[in-house]
């Protein structure tokens, strides 16, 4: 069963600034210190990612889920 994609970016400019003050210069640095696809980096602010992708994105660049994220309600 697929966990539900039920967090969305809050601001992709302060996932930006978040990346520069971890020392990742790149998306796809992030993706690949994040332990994740390049593409889920590339629609984020178009789709909702899952709660265990925005944990991972978070822990790359040093800042919790409720920082970077926003969890919609389940439907």
């Amino acid at each position: 069963m697929r966990k539900p994609k039920n967090c969305w970016i809050k601001d992709n400019d302060q996932l930006d600034v978040a990346m520069v003050m971890a020392g990742i210069s790149t998306r796809r640095e992030l993706a690949k210190k994040a332990g994740l696809g390049y593409s889920v980096l590339t629609h984020l602010g178009v789709l909702p990612v899952s709660t265990l992708t925005a944990a991972k994105i978070s822990k790359a660049v040093n800042c919790t889920v409720d920082e970077m994220f926003e969890k919609t309600a389940k439907k």
